[in-house]
C-alpha cells in the first residue's frame, strides 16, 4: 500500500464514518477498486478507525469532560446520559459477539449496493414521518437509548450507515435533528472502541504487514478528515435534512447494481 493510497483511504474513512453514507460500504468498494482484499487490511482498518474514534473525542471533549465531572459529583442528568450511552451500546456488543462472523462475511459490492438502497429509503421515510410525530420519548430515557441502540445493530452491515441510521431512528422517537446527531456521535465512541477491541482480540492473527509510513499517513488523514466532518455535519444538521444523503445512497446503490 502506497502512502497516497493510505491517505485516500484515511480521508474516505474520516468522511464516511460520520457522513451518513456508510463508511464500511465505501471502504469495501474503495479497497476493492485499489485491488486490495478487505480481509487482508485489518491492521490498517484498525488504525484509521482508531483515528476516527479520536476525532469524536477531540470534537466532543468538553461534553465528555462535563459528563465525567457530572458522574463524579453524581449529577442526575449525567448519570442518565451515561446510562443511556451504555444501553444504546449493549445491542451492538451482543450482536457482534454472537454474529460477528456473519456481519464480516458480507463484503461483496452487490450486497453493499442493496443495503445502500435500503438505507437511502429509510432516511427519506424517517424524515417524512418524523415531521408528523406529536409525542416524543423523553431524552435520554432507557427506552429511547434501547431503540436507538437496536438500530445500531443493522448498521453493522456494510452499506448501512451507523451515524445516519441512529440519527434517523432518534428522530422517529420525536427528537430534533441536532440533538439526534449529537447522541449518534457520542455513541460512536463505544461503538468504534468495541469494534476495535473485538478485532484486536479475535482477528489479530489475520493482520498483514502494512508499511509504517502508510499506517501513519492513513491515521493522520483519517483523524483530520473525521474532525472536519463532525464539525461540518453538526452545523449542517441545524438547518438541513438527511434527504441529500438519501439521494446519494440511492444513486450510488443503483449505479453499483447496474
Amino acid at each position: 500500500m502506497s502512502i497516497l493510497q493510505a491517505m485516500l483511504l484515511g480521508i474516505l474513512q474520516g468522511i464516511t464514518e460520520f457522513f451518513p453514507i456508510s463508511s464500511s460500504g465505501h471502504l469495501v468498494l474503495a479497497e476493492t477498486f485499489f485491488g486490495f482484499v478487505p480481509a487482508e487490511l485489518l491492521a490498517f482498518n484498525v488504525v484509521i478507525h482508531f483515528a476516527t474514534l479520536l476525532a469524536v473525542v477531540w470534537y466532543f471533549k468538553q461534553d465528555l469532560i462535563d459528563l465525567l465531572k457530572g458522574l463524579l459529583s453524581r449529577q442526575k442528568s449525567s448519570l442518565q446520559l451515561f446510562l443511556a450511552l451504555v444501553i444504546a451500546t449493549i445491542p451492538a456488543v451482543v450482536a457482534g459477539l454472537l454474529y460477528g462472523e456473519f456481519f464480516e462475511s458480507i463484503h461483496n459490492p452487490q450486497t453493499v449496493a442493496y443495503l445502500m438502497l435500503a438505507t437511502g429509503a429509510y432516511f427519506l421515510i424517517s424524515e417524512k414521518l418524523a415531521a408528523k410525530i406529536k409525542h416524543k420519548l423523553s431524552y435520554p430515557s432507557w427506552l429511547y437509548a434501547l431503540i436507538v441502540g437496536l438500530s445500531q445493530v443493522f448498521a453493522m452491515l456494510p452499506g448501512i450507515s451507523r451515524s445516519g441510521t441512529t440519527l434517523a431512528t432518534s428522530m422517529l422517537t420525536g427528537q430534533d435533528r441536532e440533538l439526534s446527531a449529537k447522541f449518534s456521535f457520542l455513541i460512536a465512541i463505544p461503538a468504534i472502541l468495541g469494534a476495535l477491541v473485538y478485532t484486536l482480540l479475535f482477528k489479530s492473527e489475520g493482520f498483514t504487514t502494512v508499511p509504517t509510513e502508510s499506517l501513519a499517513a492513513g491515521f493522520v488523514s483519517a483523524l483530520i478528515a473525521g474532525y472536519i466532518s463532525i464539525r461540518f455535519l453538526m452545523q449542517l444538521y441545524k438547518k438541513h435534512s438527511l434527504s441529500a444523503f438519501a439521494y446519494y445512497l440511492l444513486a450510488m446503490g443503483l449505479l453499483l447494481t447496474i
